[in-house]
């Protein structure tokens, strides 16, 4: 029984925050203005490896998934 409850009440709270990301204002903001707002983001340099990363797109793909998205299908960026 309590085995039951706790796998309950983790789906309960999982269901709950997926709701309360889906929700979330920056959610709502289109695709264009996102990409409008990485492209004025200024470039931070960083190292990674022996590689550079200095450009916004990639720096604010590793947010979430849906700012990743937005910055791959930006096209000023490619």
């Amino acid at each position: 029984l309590a085995a039951s409850m706790t796998s309950e009440a983790d789906t309960v709270v999982s269901t709950t925050l997926n709701f309360l990301n889906d929700s979330s204002p920056v959610r709502r903001v289109p695709p264009e203005v996102l990409c409008e707002i990485f492209a004025r983001v200024r470039p931070v340099p960083r190292r990674i490896s022996f590689y550079e990363v200095e450009q916004p797109p990639w720096i604010l793909g590793h947010i979430c998934r849906l700012w990743r998205d937005t910055a791959l299908a930006c096209p000023r960026f490619w």
